[in-house]
């Protein structure tokens, strides 16, 4: 986890327990004592935190008498800021919506930035304002350096080989594919297309290489029923490109959901795939309504969105992951339409 100050982080569980606990104007807080026992940090912690806060005057403090909710609180509300590296399609549409209803309910706003590989300083300005951090994309050293140096509470989001020392969550890709797989088979679809991004520096195509091969040999399957062709994301003429090389090749196909933004749009996708169904692996439990008119479209969703782990790991985790994390979000359902009897 990135270095955050303890008494910073307390500012922010202060102002967390004030909303949740709809604590009116005039209200006195708990005791220091008791504070220092919720938050499990010093009474000098404690008290840096609270000075800051009446410093700001959002609280007051009266000698003798304790802490008390100031005339100039208005339910102050909190900032989020997430940060997808190279990858300016995700989030979008209803993961942003998702996750926007989500925070509000925490009393707290959502900013999403997006960037590019090269550190932007107009980019680490806007999250050095932010009271949280939510980290995704193809993370370089130089923007975990970056994102190191603001002292926030951060949450990193998907696969990555770069070792960055924030709390991470990522989908268990090998179990996805897996299923992907083993219920084609069952549907009696026995060669598939699996699309991955091209990219030299892409920071999880190794981990997704070896997700992919080990599900392969739990279902049986060797290379020859298997293609694995490269595509760009944002570029919808590499995927007409990787059908036309592999028309007859396969009977489904599989990818996951940010590859679709461009295929939605090709007036030619439904002669191009000859309707054969697509299997779109997602981290995010909602309807994709822009895709409806893709013939054959079946989503495996995470049961436990990506929303409400953000939201559960900065106001109810407080910082901290169950377990190792790794693998916190492997738990997977099928959802529209269902798998079982869509063929």
């Amino acid at each position: 986890m990135s270095r955050v100050l303890k008494y910073q982080s307390v500012k922010q569980r202060l102002l967390q327990y004030i909303n949740e606990h709809g604590m009116a104007i005039g209200t006195r807080l708990p005791s220091d004592r008791a504070l220092c026992a919720r938050f499990g940090v010093s009474n000098l912690t404690l008290r840096h935190a609270a000075d800051e806060l009446c410093d700001s005057g959002l609280l007051r403090r009266e000698e003798g008498k304790g802490v008390f909710v100031a005339s100039s609180w208005s339910g102050v509300r909190q900032r989020l800021g997430y940060l997808s590296v190279d990858v300016p399609t995700y989030p979008a549409g209803g993961s942003i919506r998702k996750m926007e209803d989500m925070l509000d309910t925490h009393r707290c706003d959502l900013q999403i930035l997006h960037a590019r590989r090269t550190v932007q300083p107009w980019v680490v300005d806007a999250m050095s304002r932010m009271d949280y951090l939510v980290v995704s994309g193809f993370l370089t050293p130089e923007w975990v350096s970056a994102i190191r140096s603001l002292g926030k509470p951060v949450l990193q989001v998907g696969r990555t080989n770069l070792e960055t020392g924030f709390p991470c969550v990522e989908p268990d890709y090998r179990d996805a594919f897996h299923q992907s797989l083993s219920a084609c088979l069952r549907h009696g679809l026995k060669r598939f297309l699996v699309w991955q991004i091209r990219h030299e520096l892409h920071s999880n195509s190794n981990a997704l290489s070896q997700a992919l091969e080990e599900a392969m040999r739990s279902c049986g399957l060797t290379s020859q029923e298997v293609t694995v062709d490269e595509i760009s994301p944002d570029s919808m003429q590499s995927c007409v490109d990787s059908l036309l090389r592999n028309q007859g090749k396969f009977d489904a196909i599989v990818l996951r959901d940010y590859m679709l933004n461009y295929l939605v749009y090709h007036e030619e996708w439904r002669r191009l795939t000859e309707y054969r169904p697509l299997m779109v692996i997602t981290c995010d439990m909602q309807h994709i309504v822009e895709y409806d008119h893709l013939p054959g479209l079946h989503i495996l969703n995470l049961q436990q969105s990506t929303a409400s782990v953000i939201c559960q790991f900065f106001f109810r985790w407080q910082y901290r992951l169950p377990g190792d994390g790794r693998r916190f979000l492997e738990a997977w359902e099928f959802a529209r339409p269902p798998f079982e009897g869509a063929f």
